[in-house]
Protein backbone atom coordinates (compact mmCIF):
# COMPACT_ATOMS: atom_id res chain seq x y z
CA UNK A 1 0.00 0.00 0.00
CA UNK A 2 1.12 3.32 -0.93
CA UNK A 3 2.63 5.64 2.00
CA UNK A 4 0.99 9.11 0.97
CA UNK A 5 2.35 10.40 4.26
CA UNK A 6 5.84 10.55 2.83
CA UNK A 7 5.14 12.67 -0.35
CA UNK A 8 4.26 15.85 -0.05
CA UNK A 9 3.36 16.80 -3.53
CA UNK A 10 0.86 15.07 -5.95
CA UNK A 11 0.39 15.99 -9.95
CA UNK A 12 -2.77 14.73 -11.61
CA UNK A 13 -3.76 15.28 -15.65
CA UNK A 14 -7.05 16.62 -15.48
CA UNK A 15 -8.38 15.49 -18.88
CA UNK A 16 -9.63 11.14 -18.30
CA UNK A 17 -8.12 10.79 -15.11
CA UNK A 18 -9.74 13.81 -12.89
CA UNK A 19 -12.79 14.24 -14.86
CA UNK A 20 -13.89 12.26 -18.07
CA UNK A 21 -16.40 14.48 -20.66
CA UNK A 22 -16.94 16.79 -17.88
CA UNK A 23 -17.84 14.44 -15.36
CA UNK A 24 -15.56 13.44 -12.12
CA UNK A 25 -13.77 10.08 -12.37
CA UNK A 26 -15.35 7.98 -9.01
CA UNK A 27 -13.68 9.08 -6.00
CA UNK A 28 -11.67 12.12 -7.56
CA UNK A 29 -12.93 14.82 -5.97
CA UNK A 30 -12.60 12.65 -2.66
CA UNK A 31 -9.13 12.02 -3.17
CA UNK A 32 -7.95 15.84 -4.29
CA UNK A 33 -9.84 17.45 -1.48
CA UNK A 34 -8.63 14.76 0.86
CA UNK A 35 -4.48 15.65 0.17
CA UNK A 36 -5.76 19.14 0.34
CA UNK A 37 -6.70 18.91 4.03
CA UNK A 38 -3.56 16.88 4.70
CA UNK A 39 -1.65 19.85 3.77
CA UNK A 40 -0.01 18.26 0.37
CA UNK A 41 0.55 19.90 -2.81
CA UNK A 42 -1.56 19.13 -5.83
CA UNK A 43 -0.87 20.04 -8.93
CA UNK A 44 -3.30 19.41 -12.10
CA UNK A 45 -1.85 19.37 -15.67
CA UNK A 46 -3.69 19.38 -18.92
CA UNK A 47 -2.39 19.47 -22.75
CA UNK A 48 -5.46 20.63 -23.72
CA UNK A 49 -4.82 24.27 -25.66
CA UNK A 50 -8.98 25.25 -25.64
CA UNK A 51 -9.15 26.47 -22.14
CA UNK A 52 -6.93 28.91 -19.73
CA UNK A 53 -6.01 27.99 -16.31
CA UNK A 54 -8.82 30.45 -14.71
CA UNK A 55 -11.59 28.72 -17.20
CA UNK A 56 -9.93 25.51 -15.80
CA UNK A 57 -10.08 25.98 -12.38
CA UNK A 58 -13.78 27.82 -12.47
CA UNK A 59 -15.09 24.03 -13.58
CA UNK A 60 -12.91 22.31 -11.22
CA UNK A 61 -14.38 24.94 -8.78
CA UNK A 62 -18.50 24.08 -9.50
CA UNK A 63 -17.11 20.51 -9.32
CA UNK A 64 -16.03 20.59 -6.24
CA UNK A 65 -12.50 20.68 -6.13
CA UNK A 66 -10.98 23.05 -4.14
CA UNK A 67 -7.21 22.98 -6.09
CA UNK A 68 -5.01 26.06 -6.08
CA UNK A 69 -5.96 28.13 -9.14
CA UNK A 70 -2.19 28.35 -9.54
CA UNK A 71 -1.70 25.17 -8.89
CA UNK A 72 -3.36 24.52 -12.75
CA UNK A 73 -0.73 24.23 -15.60
CA UNK A 74 -2.10 23.89 -19.31
CA UNK A 75 -0.04 23.74 -22.26
CA UNK A 76 -1.79 27.01 -23.80
CA UNK A 77 -0.04 28.87 -20.76
CA UNK A 78 3.23 26.90 -20.02
CA UNK A 79 4.70 25.86 -23.00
Amino acid sequence: MLNINKYNSFVFDLDNTLIVQDVPENNAIKTVNTLLKMNKDVWVISNNNFYTPDEIFYKLQQLGFHIKENRIMTSLVHV
